[in-house]
């Protein structure tokens, strides 16, 4: 028995056998048979087939149906499910075993990498037939008993099945991942650019020192390179690698980066319909796909896009495409550095995706030409991946949000917690504002939050701070 289990005399009582569960596994036990009754239900309602615990039945294409978008609290029990079990599995496992699961997934990850690399997942034939490991090797042109090691590896975790002891079919969960868009480019991301920066962390460190600088990041140390990230994403053409990753991270429910950002800013939790008539909303992302929709479904509100000259030809062409008379209430403003003008007197201020790619010092440089631009009573929404202190409520969230983070840091020396942000708020005010975090959501399976600050005048504003 665990030591937190041998503490807790509470008890529960298993409505099947009427046998005592006790203390914390057994607490976690009975959440997970109540929120399985809802995850299940809703499966039978919707004539969706349940699947076996091997996971070994085939993915019939006939079965597949479109589906209206998941309640609420069917999206929380799948979270309960999934942060019981782990909690469980924790609490059984111990320490030691901990580190060697954790362990093998890193090599199920690797053993993926090799899979997508020789196209395995194409060679094995759709439908309930197998192929021989022998013959699957001949199309691929590798070693027999490599490719036998790999796969057995992914099947440990219900990707592919073994039919007998020398032949492999697809089954449902390799299916799936067949067609994950997300999965096929982010995945060798991650192996290809993410794992050789990780690997580099103790030696960014003594070399740097926690260094803030974008060109000092792990993947520097790694790859050799002296530009930023960004810089590299650009001139590889890797950033649909780059976006596909960022996609899995956030349950793979757009189909990129942006459009995760573009969502949660158009249909995600900011209260657009609480401005007042003709309030403006300026949006300093640089990149905004998202105006044109914004202004259709808000015609009270009157938009401000700041961007890179090229951007902002671009967005207005899009918008006169789509919609020409919103350009009654939408401008375009090209702004070539964090430090150029803005618009002033704004009820809200915008920034999606910004945040996470910046150093402390071009947060601090963007919050105060807001502060200087504003009124009494302006709002600076935020749209990133901003981390809740200590962290996300479940630990499936939180496991993914710090991974996220870590992979944030090590490529661009970027990821901040709520804290963290509200430091730099407060940095950035010199004494002259009070900052208040009026609201920070994230909804459930979304690494994705939604951050307003209120900065409240308190004093005269410092000359260091004027334009």
């Amino acid at each position: 028995m665990d030591s937190e289990t041998s503490k807790d005399s509470d008890t529960t009582m298993d409505s099947e056998d009427n046998a005592p569960l006790k203390g914390s596994m057994g607490r976690l036990a009975k959440d997970i048979t109540t929120q399985v009754k809802i995850w299940e239900q809703y499966h039978i309602d919707h004539e969706i087939p349940l699947m076996d615990s091997d996971s070994d039945g085939y993915f019939y294409e006939g079965s597949s149906k479109l589906l209206p978008q998941m309640p609420r609290h069917v999206v929380d029990a799948r979270e309960t499910i999934i942060d019981s079990a782990l909690k469980l599995l924790d609490l059984a496992a111990g320490p030691s075993k901990m580190i060697s699961l954790a362990l093998s997934q890193v090599q199920f990850v690797s053993a993926l990498k090799w899979l997508l690399h020789f196209k395995i997942f194409d060679l094995v034939p759709q439908g309930t037939q197998g192929e021989t490991y022998k013959s699957l090797a001949k199309k691929a042109d590798v070693p027999a008993s490599e490719l036998m090691r790999m796969l057995r590896m992914a099947m440990a975790y219900h990707v592919f099945s073994e039919c007998g002891r020398d032949s492999v079919r697809h089954n449902h969960f390799s299916t799936i991942l067949a067609r994950d868009e997300n999965f096929l480019h982010g995945l060798p991301f991650f192996c290809d650019t993410v794992m050789p920066a990780s690997a580099k962390l103790v030696d960014t460190t003594m070399r740097w020192h926690g260094s803030e600088d974008d060109n000092k990041a792990a993947w520097n140390d790694a790859f050799g390179r002296g530009i930023s990230f960004d810089q590299h994403l650009s001139e590889r053409d890797q950033t649909s690698g780059y976006d596909r990753l960022m996609n899995v991270f956030d349950n793979g429910r757009s189909p990129s980066l942006l459009a995760a950002y573009w969502a949660e800013v158009v249909h995600g939790t900011i209260n657009w319909s609480s401005l007042g008539k003709e309030a403006c909303v300026v949006d300093l992302s640089s990149c905004s796909p998202w105006c044109w929709e914004l202004a259709e479904l808000f015609p009270h509100l009157n938009f401000r896009f700041h961007g890179p000259q090229d951007e902002i030809q671009v967005m207005q062409d899009s918008v006169r495409t789509k919609n020409s008379a919103l350009l009654t209430r939408v401008r375009f403003i090209p702004r070539e550095t964090q430090k150029d003008w803005v618009t002033r007197h704004a009820e809200a201020y915008l920034l999606a995706g910004v945040i996470h790619r910046l150093p402390d010092r071009e947060i601090v440089q963007l919050l105060q030409s807001i502060y200087t631009a504003m009124t009494d009573n302006t709002r600076i929404i935020i749209v990133d991946s901003i981390q809740p202190d200590p962290g996300p409520s479940t630990l499936t969230m939180n496991r993914v949000w710090q991974c996220r983070d870590m992979t944030l840091r090590q490529l661009h020396n970027s990821g901040k917690m709520l804290g963290q942000l509200k430091d730099l708020a407060t940095q950035a005010a010199q004494g002259a504002f009070e900052i208040y975090i009026e609201s920070h959501t994230c909804r459930p399976d979304k690494t994705v939050a939604t951050v307003v600050l209120y900065p409240h005048q308190v004093t005269a504003i410092p000359f260091s701070l004027r334009r």
